[in-house]
C-alpha cells in the first residue's frame, strides 16, 4: 500500500487490512518538510478512534515524527487483522523537539496554517525464517572459528611435548613424563 495525502489541522486516519500470507509489516511515513511536528498512531478497529492532539498517544501505538517514522505491525496484535493509520498535526513543535518560530509568536492564527504533505508506504517486514538463518550463520561462523582455534591450540601442544622429549631427554631424566607421547 502507498499512500500521499496532505495533512492540515484535521486528523486524517486509514484503515489497512493484512493479506492472508503476511504476519508483519512496516508502516514508513515520509514528508520533505521537517516542522510542523506530527503524531503518527496505529490503533485497532475500536470506537472511538483516539484521532485529536490531546488524546492521539492514548490507544495503540504512536511516534512522533518530522521528517520519517516507521513503526512495525503485527497481525497477532489486531483480532480483525485490521488496523487504523492515524495522522495528527500537533499545534506546538515542541513535542518534536521545536518550538514556535519568533516571527509568529502574537500571532493567534499561525496554526491555522500548519499543513504536512506524508507519504506513507506499507510494506510486509522481514519473515522469522530471515532471522533464524541470520542467527544460525552467525552462531555457526564463530563456532567453527572456536573449533579450528581448539585444534591449533592442541597440534601446538602435542608438537611441544614431541620437541620437549626429542630434544636428548629421557623420560627418565624427569623432564618428560613417562605418559607423553614421544
Amino acid at each position: 500500500m502507498k499512500n500521499s495525502n496532505t495533512l492540515s489541522l484535521f486528523p486524517q486516519y486509514f484503515l489497512y487490512k493484512f493479506p492472508p500470507d503476511v504476519d508483519s509489516v512496516i508502516v514508513k511515513v515520509v514528508s520533505k518538510a521537517v516542522y510542523p511536528c506530527s503524531v503518527v498512531s496505529i490503533q485497532d478497529i475500536v470506537c472511538p478512534v483516539y484521532d485529536l492532539d490531546h488524546n492521539v498517544e492514548f490507544n495503540g501505538v504512536y511516534q512522533s515524527m518530522t521528517k520519517q517514522a516507521a513503526i512495525t505491525v503485527q497481525k497477532k496484535d489486531f483480532l480483525e487483522e485490521q488496523f487504523f493509520v492515524v495522522f495528527v498535526i500537533k499545534p506546538e513543535d515542541y513535542a518534536c523537539g521545536g518550538s514556535v518560530p519568533a516571527s509568529v509568536q502574537g500571532n493567534e492564527t499561525w496554526n491555522l496554517r500548519r499543513m504536512k504533505y506524508l507519504e506513507v508506504t506499507v510494506v510486509p517486514s522481514i519473515k522469522e525464517s530471515v532471522y533464524v538463518h541470520a542467527i544460525l550463520f552467525s552462531f555457526l561462523s564463530f563456532f567453527s572459528f572456536y573449533l579450528g582455534s581448539l585444534f591449533v591450540a592442541f597440534v601446538h601442544y602435542i608438537r611441544s611435548r614431541r620437541k620437549g622429549c626429542s630434544g636428548g631427554a629421557s623420560p627418565d631424566d624427569g623432564n618428560c613424563d613417562s605418559h607423553a607421547l614421544c
